[in-house]
Order: C-alpha cells, then structure tokens, then sequence
C-alpha cells in the first residue's frame, strides 16, 4: 500500500462542523499534512480542545454524576454532500479519556441522528457524544465528610454537660465559631449552582 502526503491547504476542505454546547476551541495548527492512500481515501487527524458546558446536578454533591451531551453537524453541507459516521463506541472509554483525579469517565455513548428542517429537502447529520462522568469524592471526604463528622459529634458531647457548667459555653461557642469556618470553607469547595443545593449544604 503506497501513501501520498498533501498539504492542507491543497486538499478540498469541508466547512467547519459546527459545535453546539461547547466554549472557545484550540486546534493543532501546526499540522497542515493529509495522507492519502491508493485507494483516495484521505487520513487527516485534527487534535481539538474543546470547552463543554453541561448543566449539573448536584443535590448529591460531592458523589454527584452527570451526562454531557455534544452534537457535531455541518450547516453548509447537508447529508447528501457530507456524511459523517461515528468512529468511536463505548468500549474505547477507557483508552480515550486521560484520569485528572476531578472526575473519572465511566462511559461515554456515540449515536449518529439524522434530522430534517424545514428550509430543506435533504437531511443533515448529527453526531451526538454523550459522556457519562462521575465526580471523583476521596478528596472531600477527607476535607468534608471527616470534619463534619467531628463537628457533629462535639455539638452531641455538649447535651452531656452538666446544665450549670463553665466548659459547657465555652464548647457551645466554640463549636458555633468552627461551624461558621466551616460553613464557608464548604461553601467555596461547592459548585456555584441555583438550580439544586447539595444535601451536605443544607
């Protein structure tokens, strides 16, 4: 099998897919080589970053998940001129996805959808990606669950006091003062979120 190298800017480019959810991109522009084979079938990797916004839940903060779902199309050409087909399924989970020690991929999903508009006779491809994510809670269970385990159980020695006990204010207040520190350490830890308030916040 015999290989031909193309500049990019010599090959028919299609229009840019459009990205919907997603924020600023960076691409690798430093890459401008297609391969072609003897068969005319064009290889070109383009390495994208791309920015997702996805809506959360997180009443279960921190051992909240959620699904994230990106769709991929092209508003220039439609399915007749460009056809898109997914190239990943669900088993490659584990080789796509880099561990950050934030969240953890359990499983992302590729279906291909056609749609219909009513501007236009032809269909248009969707490539959706729904990644499946989950938060990783190890680190605030050591900052969060511990220490307000501990706190809980101080305020519960306090009802064990005698009534008429010096110690017994000073833990009272001492513990409302550790409360309040903690209520603001938890509250900048929390994702800035009106929707759902995390059960460990209330």
């Amino acid at each position: 099998m015999r290989f031909l190298t193309v500049l990019f800017c010599n090959f028919y480019q299609y229009s840019q897919l459009i990205r919907i959810g997603t924020g600023p991109t960076t691409t690798n522009v430093n890459e401008p080589l297609i391969v072609v084979n003897h068969l005319g079938q064009a290889v070109y990797y383009e390495i994208l970053q791309l920015t997702v916004f996805c809506k959360m839940n997180v009443r279960l903060f921190p051992f909240d998940s959620h699904e994230c779902t990106q769709r991929y199309t092209s508003y220039t050409y439609d399915g007749k001129e460009l056809r898109l087909h997914p190239k990943l399924d669900s088993s490659a989970a584990e080789y796509v996805a880099v561990q950050n020690g934030v969240w953890f991929l359990k499983n992302f999903k590729v279906k291909e959808i056609v749609e219909y508009y009513l501007c236009c006779p032809n269909p248009y491809v969707e490539i959706h990606v729904t990644l499946f994510i989950q938060r990783e809670s190890s680190f605030y269970m050591f900052n969060i669950g511990i220490p307000t385990l501990f706190l809980s159980l101080i305020t519960l020695s306090v009802f064990y006091l005698h009534p008429e006990s010096g110690e017994r204010i000073s833990l009272s207040v001492s513990n409302v003062l550790a409360l309040v520190i903690f209520q603001q350490l938890l509250a900048a830890s929390m994702p800035p979120t009106g929707d759902h308030t995390p059960i460990i916040g209330e």
